[in-house]
């Protein structure tokens, strides 16, 4: 197994390719005011994408498992995270964003396990 990165922002090339594409002026300010809160070393790596899927979600619309979602999402699963740990922490969201935000969340996980383990 691949060691996860150090920082899910500054270790991840093609997550900072993806931003830039956006747009340069866009993705350099995502990759260093993002760079630099995922470099803080009390929280692990893992728990930060919980938080910013959680914000994710709590923020998004119910009918949304936007790109942020999926990106966030793509950086839990390269820290390690599994299937189950995702899945408990959208049950656990549904109490606290509404059961009828969070499906189209849960076929955005399905769909990146299902890839993940395709390729």
């Amino acid at each position: 197994m691949t060691k996860p990165p150090a920082n899910a922002v500054l270790d991840d090339q093609g997550l900072q390719d993806g931003l830039n594409a956006i747009s340069p002026k866009f993705g350099d300010i995502c990759i260093r005011v993002a760079g630099e809160v995922w470099g803080q070393k009390l929280i692990p790596q893992k728990w930060k994408a919980f938080f910013a899927m959680t914000v994710d979600i709590a923020n998004q619309g119910p009918s949304q498992a936007g790109s942020a979602f999926r990106a966030h999402l793509a950086m839990a699963v390269k820290q390690g995270a599994t299937r189950d740990e995702v899945e408990e922490l959208l049950v656990f969201l549904c109490g606290y964003c509404g059961v009828n935000k969070l499906p189209h969340f849960f076929t955005a996980v399905k769909e990146a396990f299902e890839t993940e383990h395709a390729s």
